[in-house]
């Protein structure tokens, strides 16, 4: 029995939500970032992916 993967996406992508693993991955891998990096990020400086993205260049 073969199994599809369909990449999961958030409908709404000007906000970073991650109640579940496929939002953490979601975002882990668009931002190319650890989960421990992504939820600092979070925790600073919100939800705002251009924010957290600015967060995790410096």
């Amino acid at each position: 029995m073969s199994y599809i993967f369909h990449r999961r996406e958030p409908e709404d992508k000007k906000i970073i939500v991650i109640n579940e693993q496929w939002q953490i991955t979601y975002w882990m891998l668009s931002l190319q970032t650890t989960q421990d990096k992504l939820v600092k990020a979070l925790k600073t400086v919100g939800t705002d992916p251009e924010a957290v993205k600015r967060y995790l260049l410096h």
